[in-house]
């Protein structure tokens, strides 16, 4: 029984894999956004930044933006280069909301430890959210919640670089 099931996953996910249009893979590197904390309260804080999406691929002469099928967060790394660091924050996520009220907010990275000497983290990406709908909208909205652990009255700026994994028809 085992066998026949495990005979009918490698076919269906060769059947799969053969019927799926063949696509380019590009990565675009955004410039560092700098998401600037104020006020800061012990646990979560949140700092938003706006992007337009649509200028960030035209700017690509590779990619065709009428050949685009989907698009995925494939990297970020956040930094805070002062004298404090990452120390005073304990965990952090990405989410991406669109101008569209169709369009749900979505968390595309986490990371759950930060060590307390790091000036620069690589948070794990969830692979499985697909953006092509939210940045076909022209712009789109990068909400960084940092969980802080202690109260905080001075600005704290982090900086995050985001790569994405841009898939085009061939």
């Amino acid at each position: 029984m085992k066998i026949k099931l495990i005979a009918a996953g490698i076919l269906s996910a060769l059947f799969m894999t053969s019927c799926s249009p063949e696509t380019d893979s590009t990565e675009i590197t955004m410039e560092a956004k700098t998401f600037t904390f104020e006020d800061i309260y012990e646990g979560s804080n949140s700092a938003t930044v706006e992007m337009d999406s649509k200028a960030m691929i035209e700017a690509q002469e590779s990619i065709d933006s009428e050949k685009i099928e989907s698009v995925f967060v494939s990297g970020v790394t956040l930094s805070k280069n002062d004298s404090l660091g990452l120390s005073q924050i304990t965990s952090s996520k990405l989410q991406i909301m669109s101008e569209s009220e169709d369009l749900p907010m979505v968390t595309v990275a986490v990371i759950t430890e930060v060590s307390e000497d790091s000036k620069s983290v690589e948070m794990e990406i969830i692979k499985e959210i697909d953006l092509e709908e939210y940045l076909a909208n022209g712009k789109i909205y990068l909400v960084l919640d940092a969980n802080f652990s202690e109260d905080n009255e001075e600005e704290q700026p982090l900086e995050a670089v985001i790569k994405f994994d841009v898939r085009t028809a061939k």
